[in-house]
């Protein structure tokens, strides 16, 4: 990693993290301290053992969806470069997370297909979420404008995406315009269309899709079992549904990691449940530290040994026979 994307790494996190900091330090701490004893040790450990089967389910669809547009890197090191980009998780639609395509290099992964698979993922990740927002969110009058435009959303992204004509439209301008700065950009975009097309045909967007709404589901549970041991006795479906709900708003509004957003919609619809305004705000911090933020410091761990750890490197004879160019 350069000294560019080091810096563009480092103010990502500290913006995000004073941000962050700022909205622990308005909050009292005595109420959180208070919700944290509740919770316990063993409680913590469940939180963050439930976000690591997130982070491996989304992983072992990441490697699937690599293999199944011909990239093969081995399962560890994959494993390693997938982690890293969660060090820029707090970045706009998680864009950042790209950064995995650094690693990726020596195995000789085209960019087109790095970033056909970033944006898979995201659509597979706004439907599983979705899905899960459905047990409950439409009780909420106001929230229910996050379930229409998703599903709007992720319905013209898959037909655009499927659609001929797209491709066809893109390749036209890349003609029109060879040697220019549009074209080249509708010649990478038609590129990324067609792999992207394949990674959402039929059986790869059924596999994503339930591996998507298990890995959502391990921290939408993880959710229920907080505000369960901070005493409240509600409805199940409806607490997934709100940390669900919460999600889908991050992601709408575009934010770095969703942050503000995803925070103020659940503790809004936690209260709408009755549940207090110290324990709300003492949840959706607990939750936010135990989801986003655990997977901000492993990024930041994996990357950092990656760049210590020249090991990491593909061996020249596995780059030999990688065919993982198309």
């Amino acid at each position: 990693m350069n000294k560019k994307q080091l810096r563009a790494l480092l103010l990502s996190i500290v913006l995000s993290s004073a941000a962050y900091g700022l909205w622990v330090g308005l909050s009292d701490p005595t109420k959180i301290g208070n919700a944290l004893n509740k919770i316990g040790i063993q409680g913590c450990i469940v939180l963050l053992a439930l976000s690591l089967v997130n982070y491996l389910l989304r992983f072992a669809r990441y490697h699937w969806m690599m293999k199944h547009i011909g990239d093969k890197v081995p399962t560890l090191p994959n494993l390693l470069y997938y982690l890293s980009g969660f060090a820029l998780t707090t970045t706009p639609g998680k864009a950042g997370e790209s950064i995995r395509y650094i690693y990726l290099k020596p195995y000789k992964v085209p960019f087109k297909h790095a970033i056909a698979i970033l944006l898979t993922e995201r659509l597979l990740d706004l439907l599983a979420v979705w899905f899960i927002a459905l047990l409950g969110i439409w009780t909420f009058e106001e929230y229910r404008w996050v379930i229409i435009l998703t599903a709007v959303i992720c319905t013209v992204a898959i037909i655009l995406i499927q659609q001929p004509l797209t491709i066809k439209v893109l390749n036209h301008y890349a003609k029109k315009s060879e040697g220019k700065l549009i074209g080249k950009i509708c010649h990478f975009g038609a590129e990324t269309c067609e792999r992207t097309k394949e990674l959402l045909a039929a059986k790869p967007l059924l596999i994503g899709c339930a591996l998507g709404i298990m890995s959502w589901g391990a921290e939408a549970i993880g959710f229920v079992y907080l505000i369960d041991l901070l005493g409240y006795d509600l409805n199940g479906y409806m607490v997934a549904a709100i940390y669900s709900a919460a999600m889908l708003v991050g992601a709408l509004s575009f934010l770095p990691g969703g942050l503000g957003g995803a925070e103020i919609t659940m503790h809004l619809l936690l209260m709408a449940l009755s549940v207090s305004d110290a324990d709300s705000v003492a949840a959706t911090l607990i939750c936010r530290i135990a989801t986003l933020w655990f997977a901000v410091l492993i990024g930041i761990l994996v990357m950092c040994y990656l760049e210590v750890v020249s090991s990491h490197a593909p061996k020249k004879t596995e780059t030999d026979h990688s065919d993982a160019t198309v």
